[in-house]
């Protein structure tokens, strides 16, 4: 073992070498552990321990304290030092709070350690020195590291060592004497700057009343670190708005660098300095009165003087002239200031974002004067960067000044020419993302101006937007600028000019339902009606379900009296239209405004209207109108989609339309029609009240009439058989669903109205009668004939029996059968011509006389009767007539007698003699007969 050391005298206490040796070791411990710890390595525990021991040496003193242990302390103490600071130097700024902690509470036991002994325990000058410039580098790191309680610690201990020191001026050498008046003064700056974190101003004024003296005396270096603690504390009062503190701080911090020589301070001394002065000047205009701003106005001034147009003086005096109210603030010294910033600057995120800051706020006073700032600082430093990101915001920024002022052509111009400019100097359009934040602003201003009644302007604004450098503000917004372009120019009726934006659209924006509509606009407006309908036919082939551009169309046409196109675009919005329970279409208006329109048309006549289009077209409608009363629509409350007025409408209307132009129609028009008509009746509700079921029903036999009347004079004129058939069975159809309800509607009706009903139905008798001979319906004709005596109009039974007389179908015995009940129920009518009667009988005679059966004789029997029945009135059967029946029965008496059929001969001859008997001729046919009978031999 080596020797041990020899001990002075003094009297050992165990209790306190054990605590110091304690103290060693744990410093022993700390190196070992700092030396193999890494920033990586867990710190927590390791703080724990090294807090722990702070605490417990910072508060224990020694009295006395002998050579060895003295030495002890400051080996260990000065190994503990040194390796944290290696450590930290060696680490540099990269290391983590946790280590950076471990190595402060390191530092600051490591000091402790060394300042044990105390300062009266000191006997050599520079040892003191020594442990007041370690107390002054702790107490520096403490405050950097926010540990204020070690800090103040520090200083305590620093404290005393510089009172120590101040007692030794005299005797200390010169060197040691300038050392501890630098550390007195970097004590007090430490000191001032404590107490300011400790928020204790008071005792930050009290220690600044110490510096005072050393004022003079300071070297630049110290000089300069109390001014930055001077300004540290001014800008936190800075920060918390409390501009007069922080004005009497910074104030102090400028005094202090203004005292010394320039030529002495550092570079960070200047730069300090200008700090100051930029700190002052807010803190002056924080203060916001007349002498604080004529002190930052003289404090400027001064800068300007000596710094010249450096940018952080150019930005103070921005400052100070925006400090001027509005009503005098200087807009031009503003921008002038601003100018001279833009050609000194060099150009970084930061300047760019200062700069357009501060133009943002000229413009808030000066719009103008700041759009040509921005259009000088576009030109002579953002586009020549190159950089997209500063290109765009800038341009942004620029066009945004312009649409916040008022409208006016220089203004767009002006915009206009700056982005010619940039599309020059990019060679490319602007990025998409910045060309529809400028598109937006500009849409502003083209809406704004079109509401407003001023397309002229509007137009200008769309003009501006398609420039090509926003061509990348992509296909859609394009053709949106474009139409409202179109829009405008049919505004100012400046039809060349919609037309020109129109072609100038892509292929794919032409195609959209919103360009055909204005397309379908301007063809209206300059009277091209071929393309109108055009627009309408691509309108009604396009995908979109949205309707609302045909109602448009709709409209438009309307306005412009056009109706052939608001004809065409309703009828295709009803023929696209589905309806739902949602649906904003009422269908039945809709349809009506349809049937309305082209009744207004066909009424008007015009020359360049095709009558016979409208006609099928209008038919067409109704008979949607029954194809859709099919469908059984209801709304989403249950409720029919036609109610009984809108069946009242339809149904009057096609009954009155078909009887309007029954005259000047094609009759398949008029028949369309009242079908429609009888259609809609079938769909009236069951519970009407009496009256209107009688309405109902009478509309209803009168439509069935007239298209019974209609069928029958389309199959007169019809050459095609089958088609000519196919209209005599509707024909019979309609004279059937008349009959059906003839009766019905008979009661209740007065005597005129009913007659009026008998003889239409005696009249569709004869039309029924028509179509049974074309159909061959041989059984039916009896039948009819009967019905026709309900009529009891002479007129009707005349028809019937003209048409059987004419038709050269039917067998003889549904001809007989028929001639004869309906010339019967001639006869029994009261005033029947009798001319008329025998003209029917001969003709009769000569159907029946060629089959040679007993229908002749009967015939025969008839006329007999008639004319014995007509010999007792005013009017005799006809003389010609009585005379031809008499001679035609002889003579067939007289052809039966040659075929030795005497029997029935003798039948006939005897029809002859008594015809003969009523001839008033004085007898002379009945002898000549008589005489000619009795010369034949039977057998």
């Amino acid at each position: 073992m080596a020797a041990q050391p020899k001990h002075s005298g003094l009297v050992k206490d165990p209790g306190k070498e054990r605590r110091i040796h304690s103290f060693i070791s744990s410093c022993r411990d700390f190196v070992a552990d700092l030396t193999d710890m890494s920033e990586q390595s867990e710190h927590r525990d390791l703080v724990e321990r090294l807090q722990g021991k702070v605490c417990a040496i910072k508060t224990y003193t020694l009295r006395t304290l002998d050579m060895h242990t003295r030495n002890q302390l400051e080996e260990t103490g000065a190994d503990l030092w040194n390796l944290c600071t290696r450590k930290r130097r060696n680490e540099g700024e990269r290391t983590s709070l946790g280590y950076c902690r471990v190595l402060l509470l390191a530092r600051i036991y490591a000091f402790l350690l060394l300042a044990l002994p105390g300062a009266k325990s000191e006997k050599q000058s520079n040892a003191m020195v020594r442990i007041f410039r370690l107390a002054v580098k702790t107490g520096r790191s403490c405050i950097e590291g926010g540990e204020l309680e070690y800090a103040l610690c520090a200083l305590q201990k620093a404290a005393d060592y510089n009172g120590l020191l101040h007692d030794l001026q005299s005797q200390l050498p010169e060197d040691e004497l300038g050392v501890c008046k630098r550390l007195e003064a970097e004590h007090l700056v430490l000191r001032i700057v404590l107490a300011w974190k400790e928020n204790r101003l008071d005792v930050a004024e009290h220690l600044y009343g110490k510096t005072q003296s050393l004022k003079h005396r300071l070297d630049p270096s110290t000089a300069e670190a109390l001014a930055d603690a001077l300004y540290e504390v001014g800008e936190s009062c800075l920060g918390k708005q409390d501009f007069a503190m922080a004005t009497k701080w910074l104030e102090r911090a400028y005094d202090f660098l203004s005292s010394q020589d320039l030529e002495m301070l550092s570079r960070d001394g200047i730069e300090l300095q200008l700090t100051v002065s930029q700190a002052l000047v807010r803190g002056f205009l924080g203060l916001d009165t007349t002498v604080s701003l004529q002190k930052a106005e003289s404090l400027v001034g001064s800068l300007e003087a000596e710094a010249g147009d450096k940018l952080v003086v150019l930005l103070l005096r921005l400052d100070v002239l925006a400090k001027a109210p509005g009503e005098v603030f200087d807009s031009n010294s503003y921008a002038n200031v601003l100018r001279r910033i833009i050609r000194v600057v060099d150009l970084s995120d930061t300047t760019f974002k200062l700069l357009i800051s501060r133009i943002r706020k000229l413009d808030d006073k000066g719009p103008a004067l700041a759009c040509q700032v921005m259009d000088e600082f576009i030109k002579l430093h953002v586009l020549l960067s190159r950089k997209d990101d500063w290109v765009e915001r800038a341009l942004t920024l620029r066009v945004y000044m312009s649409t916040s002022q008022r409208d006016s052509l220089e203004t767009v111009n002006g915009i206009k020419s700056l982005l010619d400019q940039v599309q020059e100097s990019l060679e490319k359009p602007i990025a998409a993302h910045a060309a529809l934040g400028i598109i937006t602003l500009l849409w502003k201003k083209i809406e704004s101006n079109f509401h407003q009644g001023t397309p002229e302007m509007a137009q200008q604004w769309c003009q501006l937007a398609l420039h090509p450098a926003l061509c990348q503000c992509g296909p859609i917004n394009a053709a949106k600028i474009a139409r409202k372009l179109l829009l405008c120019s049919l505004e100012r009726n400046d039809l060349d000019g919609a037309k020109e934006a129109l072609f100038s659209m892509s292929d794919v924006a032409k195609e959209q339902p919103m360009t055909i509509y204005l397309a379908h606009k301007l063809a209206v407006q300059g009277g091209d009606w071929d393309m109108a309908a055009e627009c309408i036919e691509r309108i009604s082939q396009s995908s979109s379900s949205d309707l609302k551009f045909l109602y448009a169309c709709c409209l438009e046409a309307h306005a412009s009296d056009d109706k052939l196109s608001a004809l065409k675009a309703l009828k295709v919005l009803a023929d696209k239209h589905e309806f739902n329970a949602d649906s904003p279409i009422h269908l039945p208006a809709l349809l009506r405004v349809i049937i309305r329109l082209q009744m207004s048309m066909l009424s008007k006549g015009s020359v360049d209207t095709d009558r016979e289009l409208l006609a099928e077209d209008l038919c067409h409608v109704f008979e949607g109108v029954t194809r859709i009363l099919q469908r059984d629509i209801r709304d989403k409350e249950g409720s029919k989609l036609f109610p009984v007025k809108e069946l009242d409408w339809f149904c009057k209307n096609a009954y009155n339309t078909g009887l309007k132009y029954t005259e000047s129609w094609n009759l398949h028009f008029v028949a369309r029609l009242y079908k429609s008509c009888i259609t809609i009746t079938s769909y009236y509700p069951k519970d009407l009240p009496e009256q209107d079921s009688v309405d109902l029903a009478l509309r209803r036999l009168f439509c069935n009439f007239m298209l019974a009347t209609t069928y029958t004079a389309l199959a007169r004129s019809e050459d095609n058989i089958e088609e000519q058939l196919q209209l005599y069975l509707m024909v019979r159809k309609h004279v059937e669903a008349y009959d059906s309800e003839y009766t019905i509607c008979l009661t209740g009706l007065d005597e005129v109205s009913a007659g009026d009903l008998t003889l239409k139905m005696g009249s569709l008798l004869v039309f029924d009668l028509e179509a049974a001979v074309c159909l061959k319906r041989w059984d039916d004709l009896s039948v009819i004939a009967r019905k026709m005596g309900t009529s009891r109009d002479v007129e009707t039974l005349q028809a019937a029996a003209d048409c059987i007389l004419r038709a050269g179908g039917p067998p003889t015995q549904v001809t007989h059968s028929t001639l004869r009940v309906l010339i019967n129920e001639i006869w029994r009518l009261e005033g029947f011509d009798i001319e008329k009667l025998a003209k029917y009988m001969r003709c009769l005679v000569q159907v029946t006389l060629p089959s040679k059966s007993e229908m002749s004789a009967n015939v025969v029997e008839d006329v007999c009767r008639y004319v014995k029945e007509a010999a007792s009135t005013k009017t005799p059967f006809p003389p010609l007539e009585l005379e031809w029946m008499a001679a035609t029965c002889f003579n067939h008496g007289l052809d039966l007698y040659g075929s030795n059929d005497d029997e029935t001969s003798q039948k006939w001859l005897d029809f002859a003699m008594s015809l003969a008997h009523f001839m008033q001729d004085g007898g002379v046919l009945e002898r000549h007969l008589q005489e000619r009978r009795t010369s034949l031999k039977w057998g």
